[in-house]
């Protein structure tokens, strides 16, 4: 690598750094009382490990019967996997919507306190994009791109409108559920973990199921999704955050191409 390149690489982490940072001070500004953590009363370890295996094997099984490249079928999968593993997790312990009390002092209390904390997280947002696609050039030589992204512009108008009705809706539906209703409420009621781990942790899986392209902003994604609804104690707004957020990535992926 030449000297022009090693700088220009420096510039380019230093910039992500500062966003990063930038983010990580507006956001702190937005902290306030978090909401408590009420464990879940008749959930185990074991089933939310059985969810997991639900979850892969449903979308990795038709895979051992037929190769189809279908962006279709692949979402199919996703929605049967993720709606079976809720709905595992809902019957074990007695309820299918994980809910949380909100403490009257904090300061995500609405809509709009929540997406305020989506735009003071987008320079940190660009920041990580951008050192992941550093990373991924180095290792492929190509530019990261999500699979649901692949081809979506070309497909026909039905089959178009279906897709962003998953990015958009159903995805961030079960994802929410799933990784921060679910999982992050289980670990961050226990003390052994507590709500930081728990959320470490969480954000890993959540960006292990994606592709390992996009790993790191997915990441970054799952850890504000998931602060949000640990400070407001409301899984909503961590679903409107991610509906939203699919629906600009979405949006600039069309209107780029």
């Amino acid at each position: 690598m030449t000297t022009a390149a090693l700088l220009a690489l420096g510039k380019s982490i230093f910039f992500d750094g500062l966003g990063i940072l930038v983010s990580i001070l507006l956001l702190s500004r937005k902290a306030g009382a978090p909401a408590p953590v009420i464990s879940f009363r008749k959930m185990k370890g074991v089933d939310l490990v059985l969810a997991g295996i639900l979850f892969l094997g449903v979308q990795l099984l038709p895979l051992f019967f037929w190769n189809s490249d279908s962006l279709l079928l692949g979402l199919l999968y996703a929605w049967i996997a993720g709606t079976l593993a809720w709905l595992w997790l809902g019957w074990r312990e007695g309820s299918y919507l994980p809910r949380r009390k909100a403490t009257p002092n904090c300061q995500i209390q609405s809509f709009g306190a929540a997406f305020s904390c989506y735009l003071f997280a987008v320079p940190g947002l660009l920041g990580v994009w951008d050192l992941n696609e550093i990373l991924v050039q180095n290792l492929t030589g190509e530019a990261p791109i999500q699979g649901i992204a692949a081809g979506m512009t070309e497909l026909p108008i039905l089959q178009f409108v279906a897709v962003i009705l998953f990015a958009i809706l159903t995805q961030p539906l079960l994802e929410e559920g799933l990784f921060r209703g679910y999982l992050w409420r289980f670990l961050a009621g226990h003390s052994e973990w507590g709500p930081r781990r728990a959320l470490l942790f969480s954000s890993l899986v959540f960006a292990l199921a994606h592709e390992w392209t996009v790993f790191l902003p997915v990441f970054y994604l799952g850890l504000l999704f998931g602060w949000v609804y640990w400070r407001s104690g409301k899984l909503r707004y961590a679903f409107a955050l991610h509906a939203a957020h699919n629906a600009l990535a979405t949006s600039i992926l069309f209107f780029s191409s």
